[in-house]
């Protein structure tokens, strides 16, 4: 039980520091700065070893145990994720209108998508979201660990692909009219699913269709 807390807990702080990318991302005027700047969120997470779905779901759904530990994990992370970006949106939300009304819009223009291509677009983030993990975790004597975070999550954010807690985040500072709907539960599922399966792609790939390379 202990160790359930634990991984709730470093979930949390995992959502809040997405929060913190996400702000300014929302704050920049320039998207491509917006983007470059978002990355300290997953830099801080993989440097204290805080729990990020995206970052987890890959090597968890492939590697060896018991499935229901796997996904009993998996839901774990998932909404300490969720809780940490409910409690930044209410934190730093709430007192910033421009902020808030910008949110807004995204989470607006999000909703607009047809399912298959948010499916889609998730699965494309979940795929660069484990090539940016993989290449810290590959690297951690070197400062080479950050080059695959510092271009990839850019790479995913000026893509347009659908990253499940960012997501989460720019929900949590929306207005609460776009945020509390049956539909944004659905969006979030859907990308769920879809950076899940991204995730599992090159791990799958390594322990099936060519073992010889290993996660």
């Amino acid at each position: 039980m202990r160790k359930v807390f634990q991984d709730f807990v470093k979930a949390v702080l995992s959502g809040f520091m997405i929060g913190i990318g996400g702000t300014v991302y929302l704050s920049c005027e320039n998207n491509v700065v917006g983007a470059f700047l978002f990355t300290i969120g997953l830099i801080t997470i993989c440097e204290f070893g805080f729990n990020l779905y995206t970052g987890k779901v890959g090597y968890t759904l492939v590697n060896g145990g018991k499935w229901a530990q796997k996904l009993a994990f998996l839901g774990t992370v998932v909404l300490g994720n969720y809780a940490g970006t409910m409690l930044y949106g209410l934190a730093f939300g709430a007192g910033r209108a421009a902020l808030r009304e910008k949110a807004g819009k995204v989470c607006t223009a999000k909703l607009e998508q047809n399912l298959l291509m948010i499916f889609l677009l998730a699965v494309c983030c979940g795929l660069l979201m484990f090539i940016a993990v993989d290449a810290y975790k590959k690297n951690l004597g070197s400062a080479a660990k950050y080059v695959a975070i510092l271009i990839g999550i850019p790479t995913f954010i000026m893509a347009g692909f659908e990253h499940s807690i960012a997501d989460m985040v720019y929900f949590a500072l929306a207005p609460l009219s776009v945020n509390f709907q049956l539909k944004t539960y659905v969006f979030l599922l859907v990308v769920l699913i879809g950076n899940g399966i991204g995730g599992a792609l090159i791990p799958w790939c390594q322990k099936y269709a060519y073992p010889e390379k290993t996660v």
